[in-house]
């Protein structure tokens, strides 16, 4: 007797229910099995009898282990037709050889389901976009066990090709990212770049229970993006160390992004204009053996570094590459805070200087990224944000406007509509222009700020406001998620910025507490 084994397993192509064996798909289906061959011995003998001879016959270790060489020998193909009514032999003869890395890591996960199907019914398993289909298919043949597929509008048409080309996309239910934590999984496969994800990681760090299995295709995983698990309250198993398990509570909240974060570190700094300004103008422009130039080869090193091992010496909340965020922007391909959330790509200083001065009534305008908009939302009573990129039309809440306007006159003098403003900020294209039209647009009680500020082409639009008497603050300091120091540059008028009213001991920040004030000193 035994448990029906999927289409994949095989259990059919070689013996017939029956004849050979009998078969139940639970335990009620099992005892019913039992009782009918104690009621029909004769009966039950003969299936037993059957079975043995088609196994002596065809299916002897010593039968496959002939048919094994002869294969290899190029003799005989009769092993392979044994396996012509499996699509997943056709599509890995016709892919080719696939590194021994990448199959060592298929099998973990498959064997780990493989166990707990073994040992209990009503497995559950849930794939995230990110993981290839051929490791959603190995586990076709495991019966009993749930597997579910949640993936993005651009991934899943052609992952659900692929799964139907592997014969298996009836064996998977299609999950809603939106359902994911409607429901319990025992394992939840992520791959490397959902870890980049704010929308997948969004639903990770809600988890409670469960495992998390992390895939590349056997290639390694940055250490840094391990880390980030590990701040979520998922610690790695130590005898599977590519399996983690939820042993304490979330400690951060990562809201869902307002836009698709699918940057990988990879193809970040090669996109990002100050990686790619700084490869530019390097005197050298060689790559190495893989095509990468140096400067981003530099940034994988550090992303890889295991930065879980440096918490378990120095809490989290009192590492400042973590708790700032800044090994979370490198990981995320964004700027973001120790929590996750998007942050202005303005130097930490300057950032804990700005929130410390908003106020809840006032309106800013910006020039550049829109995904920074939530940051301002929660902060200011009215936001607008100015970019010359073209994107999806996104809400990011009732008191944000977004402007999509090509570099131009109406770009920069998109400033003087629904104006004055509070705070200015200039990050996007046509410095000089926007810094201009931005005179008279600005309260005198307010910020301007400008991002990269080191730069030349900055230069002219930093003497503008200082020839009409804006007083300015260089902060100095690493860029957020870069190797890079960098500064942002704030300009004001109103003294009152220059005397602060509390110390520093009393200074309260989004980026949390100082290493003084965390040990009471």
């Amino acid at each position: 007797m035994t448990d029906r084994l999927e289409a994949q397993g095989g259990l059919r192509s070689l013996f017939t229910e029956g004849e050979h064996f009998l078969g139940y798909d639970d335990d009620d289906e099992l005892v019913s099995q039992v009782k009918w061959a104690l009621s029909h011995p004769r009966e039950a003998v003969e299936i037993a009898r059957r079975g043995i001879e088609a196994y002596v016959a065809k299916h002897l270790p010593e039968i496959r282990v002939r048919q094994f060489w002869d294969h290899v020998n190029g003799r005989s193909d009769e092993l392979i037709r044994l396996l012509d009514y499996e699509p997943r032999v056709a599509h890995a003869i016709k892919a080719g050889p696939v590194p021994r890395s990448a199959l060592i890591e298929r099998m973990r996960v498959y064997e780990w389901l493989q166990e707990q199907v073994r040992v209990r019914s009503g497995v559950r398993v849930l794939y995230f976009g990110g993981v290839d289909p051929v490791t959603v298919a190995d586990s076709a043949d495991l019966s009993r066990l749930h597997r579910a597929f949640a993936g993005f509008p651009d991934q899943a048409p052609q992952a659900w090709e692929k799964l139907r080309v592997l014969g298996v996309a009836d064996q998977v239910h299609a999950v809603d990212l939106d359902a994911v934590l409607e429901e319990k999984w025992d394992l939840v496969v992520a791959g490397f770049d959902d870890l980049s994800n704010l929308d997948v990681m969004n639903r990770i760090i809600r988890l409670e229970h469960g495992h998390i299995a992390v895939v590349n295709d056997g290639q390694p995983i940055s250490g840094a993006r391990l880390a980030f698990l590990a701040q979520l309250g998922w610690v790695a198993d130590r005898d599977v160390p590519w399996l983690y398990t939820r042993r304490t509570e979330p400690t951060a909240s990562v809201p869902v992004a307002p836009e698709v974060v699918t940057n990988t570190l990879q193809v970040r700094p090669v996109e990002m204009g100050l990686v790619d300004a700084e490869t530019r103008d390097s005197a050298d422009d060689s790559t190495d053996a893989d095509g990468v130039p140096p400067v981003v080869r530099a940034h994988q090193i550090v992303a890889e570094f295991d930065w879980g091992s440096v918490n378990v010496h120095l809490p989290a909340s009192m590492n400042g590459l973590v708790s700032t965020g800044w090994v979370g922007s490198l990981v995320q391909g964004t700027p973001v805070d120790g929590a996750g959330r998007p942050i202005p790509s303005f130097t930490h200083s300057a950032t804990e200087f700005v929130e410390t001065h908003l106020r809840s009534a006032w309106r800013v305008h910006v020039w550049g990224d829109p995904s920074v908009a939530p940051w301002w939302a929660g902060r200011v009573n009215a936001v607008r944000v100015v970019t010359e990129t073209q994107g999806p039309e996104l809400t990011y809440g009732p008191n944000v406007t977004i402007a999509r306007i090509p570099v131009g006159r109406d770009y920069s003098g998109s400033v003087g509509i629904d104006g004055p403003f509070d705070v200015a900020v200039l990050g996007g294209e046509d410095l000089d222009g926007c810094a201009k039209a931005t005179l008279g647009h600005v309260r005198d009680t307010g910020l301007v700020i400008v991002e990269n500020s080191d730069r030349q082409a900055c230069a002219v639009a930093i003497e503008i406001f200082a020839a009409l008497g804006w007083r300015r603050i260089d902060f100095w300091g690493l860029l957020p998620g870069y190797l890079f120091r960098g500064c942002t540059t704030v300009l004001f008028k109103d003294e009152r910025y220059l005397n602060p009213s509390t110390t520093p001991d009393a200074h309260e920040s989004s980026f949390g507490p100082s290493f003084a004030q965390l040990t009471g000193q």
